[in-house]
This record gives structure tokens, C-alpha cells and sequence, in this order.
């Protein structure tokens, strides 16, 4: 487990977590060291910031978490504290992004239009602190950045936005896919560079890898951070594996949510001991449970290992509840397994068993699937 002196270093090291190894792009716009120059101003940031969270303002709080990802009622103000700090955070990143975007670059300088947008006093001061520095005429703000990052910054912030589906005058925001690969660096967004994040936060690598591998070598589609859950608050890095049985039916939601493709959905937790969780897409819920006659007795233990049924009622509406029994465990058959993984073991346990239920998925419903090798107008 991390530890963190304070709330706000919590928060802090979500952006240095989150932002993969430098990767640079062939490009006449920058040099590949123009490139690093522009990746290491934007993770340098977030190390001055870690080392020094006061340096903009921040309140300095005792450090907490949930010691288990799901239980947030002792604690229901936890969650909205670290993602203030990011939140701040993400907006100066996002005015940062402002500035190259607009911006008319000459040298290790930036000219922008006045009438693009306002920057406040109290965000020049933030600015200077990170290297920055602010001037203005009646006409335009002109901007001083560190030596040798203007070019590479330029280039990280229109790659950015070629990834984005939003229209041009919006993709500099924070609730776009185009704002956090620019406050990531992330120059080269064909990269699995969400699978990098994943296997450094997870405790144990080679588990990890099993899992990746079977995705990618059997053909599941991977999606990059689900853009509509893109925005101010942290849950927004996320990896998705997925296969439909039937044809795509709106945009790709959470492991949880009913719907017709199975594979995995990995999420950053920011407030969690561990800081990621693994949801598993089991498509047909009930009808998976029909048949468990057909599984493994240890894919029957995996799938009684969480998902009980709590009778609460909302499947039958006060009728007999529409639970299905596996070796003496109600299962509820509402919801599926959601994030339910937050620990793991040092053994293949959750990859083997995990690659076990998707082979049982394909082969029980082999006449739905359906291959795709686009998901862009289901992914926002």
C-alpha cells in the first residue's frame, strides 16, 4: 500500500500514476527531445506538487482511504475532499492546455488573442510557480514558458485533439479525452498506454500480464478510458476488454451494468487502499447461471465468491426474489460482478479464473458474437 503524508499528496499522485513512460511521435512540428522537454514540464508539475502541496494553495489534511473500495458510508465526505485537490488541479492543467492550444508559438513563448479567453490573477500566480510566466496588453497575453518545451507542447496539445470526437472549441476541457492525453503527455494515443498505467499500479505484474495477454492475443477490443466518464473528478482512467454477443447497444458502460459483451473493466480508485479494481462483463447474466451445471466446480467458486443476493426485493418488487442457487449461494441476478476485485494475491488465482469464465462465455454463446473492429460511436 502507498503512503502518503497527506490528503492532498493522495490526489497528487492519481496524475503521476496515471502518466504512462514518455513516448515520442515522428513529427516535422518537434524533435523527440522537444517532445520529452514538453513530457517532463507536465509530470514535473505533478512531482513539484507532491513534494510541496502548499506551493499552490492546497489545505494540508491527514491522509485517509476506504480499506475497502465499496463500504463509503463511514466516511461519506472522503471521497469528495481528494477530488477537490484534483479538481484544482485539472484546472490549472486545463488553462495550461488553454494557452498552448491558442497560443501562437515563437521561441519558448506564446502569443494569445485576448479575446480566446481570461486568465485570472490567481492562476498567473499558480503559473509562476511551474515556470510560466504571464504578460499582457490590451490586445493579447503573452506567455514565458521553460526553454525548449513550447514545440513539443504545441504538438502533445493538437495530437490530443485529433483523439477527441468533441467539437474544436471544447476539446481544451477537462471532460474530454483530448485534455487528459495532453495532461498525461501522452503523444502517441495508439499506444496501450492504459495497460501500462494498469500493470505499474497493480501489486503483482505477472498476474497482470496472464490477464493482458489473453485479451490482446484473442482478439478483445481495447478501449482507452470511456470518454463520457471523462471529467473534473478522477474516475476517469480506465481499461476495457471487450466482445459483443449482439450488436453494440449504446456507449460502453461499467462492468456492472447489464448488457450484452463480456471481458474486463479495470478503473482507477482514487480513495481506495488499492488503487485498482477489476470489474468482469459477463453478458446474459441469468442465463450464464443457467448453465452452471456445464462449469468447473472452481468457476462455480469464482462466481460465488461476491454478487450474494441481499433479498432486497428490487428484481420482483416484493415478490420471490429471482435469485439463482450455486452450491448453497443466492446469487443475485440483476447485476453482474461489477468491481468487485480490489485485492489480489501473489498466484494466478483471478487470471486464471477470470480467462476460464470468458472461454465458458464464448463457447455458450459462439452463434451472438459479433466482431468489431471500430468502437468510436460507442465509446462517448
Amino acid at each position: 500500500m502507498k503512503i502518503f503524508d497527506n490528503l492532498a499528496q493522495r490526489a497528487i499522485y492519481y496524475f503521476i500514476a496515471t502518466t504512462p513512460k514518455f513516448a515520442s511521435v515522428k513529427s516535422d512540428r518537434a524533435t523527440v527531445k522537444q517532445q520529452e522537454s514538453a513530457y517532463n514540464f507536465i509530470k514535473g508539475i505533478y512531482l513539484q506538487l507532491f513534494d510541496n502541496p502548499a506551493i499552490t494553495g492546497m489545505k494540508i489534511q491527514p491522509d485517509d482511504y476506504f480499506s475497502e473500495w465499496w463500504n463509503n458510508k463511514e466516511k461519506p465526505q472522503l471521497k469528495g475532499k481528494i477530488r477537490n485537490y484534483i479538481k484544482n488541479i485539472n484546472i490549472m492543467l486545463e488553462m495550461i492546455y488553454k494557452i498552448v492550444y491558442f497560443g501562437n508559438p515563437d521561441s519558448d513563448k506564446l502569443k494569445v488573442n485576448r479575446d480566446d479567453f481570461e486568465i485570472k490573477p490567481s492562476m498567473i500566480k499558480k503559473l509562476v510557480k511551474f515556470g510560466i510566466i504571464t504578460n499582457k496588453d490590451e490586445d493579447f497575453y503573452y506567455f514565458d514558458l521553460p526553454k525548449g518545451t513550447v514545440k513539443g507542447l504545441k504538438l502533445l496539445a493538437l495530437i490530443s485533439t485529433q483523439y477527441s470526437d468533441r467539437s474544436l472549441d471544447k476539446v481544451h476541457n477537462r471532460s474530454t479525452t483530448a485534455f487528459l492525453l495532453f495532461s498525461r503527455g501522452v503523444f502517441n494515443p495508439e499506444l496501450p498506454y492504459t495497460a501500462e498505467i494498469c500493470r505499474g499500479l497493480f501489486k503483482f505484474e505477472k498476474p497482470f500480464n496472464k490477464l493482458n495477454d489473453y485479451f490482446v492475443e484473442n482478439g478483445f477490443y481495447r478501449l482507452d478510458n470511456r470518454e463520457y466518464k471523462c471529467g473534473m473528478h478522477s474516475d476517469i482512467i480506465s481499461l476495457d476488454y471487450i466482445r459483443f454477443y449482439g450488436e453494440p447497444e449504446g456507449h460502453v458502460d461499467g462492468a456492472w451494468k447489464i448488457r450484452n459483451m463480456s471481458g474486463i473493466s479495470m478503473e482507477y480508485q482514487e480513495a481506495s487502499k488499492n488503487f485498482m479494481t477489476i470489474g468482469v462483463r459477463i453478458p446474459f447474466f441469468r442465463e450464464v447461471l443457467e448453465n452452471t451445471d456445464k462449469m468447473s466446480e472452481s468457476l462455480k467458486q469464482f462466481l460465488t465468491c461476491t454478487n450474494k443476493c441481499s433479498y432486497c426485493g428490487y428484481c420482483s418488487r416484493g415478490k420471490v426474489p429471482r435469485f439463482i442457487r450455486i452450491n448453497d449461494v443466492d446469487l443475485c441476478t440483476l447485476f453482474t460482478f461489477g468491481y468487485c476485485f480490489a485485492d489480489y494475491n501473489d498466484d494466478y488465482w483471478i487470471a486464471d479464473n477470470i480467462i476460464e469464465l470468458m472461454e465458458f462465455i464464448d463457447e455458450l454463446f459462439e452463434d451472438r458474437r459479433v466482431e468489431l473492429c471500430y468502437l468510436t460511436s460507442f465509446s462517448n
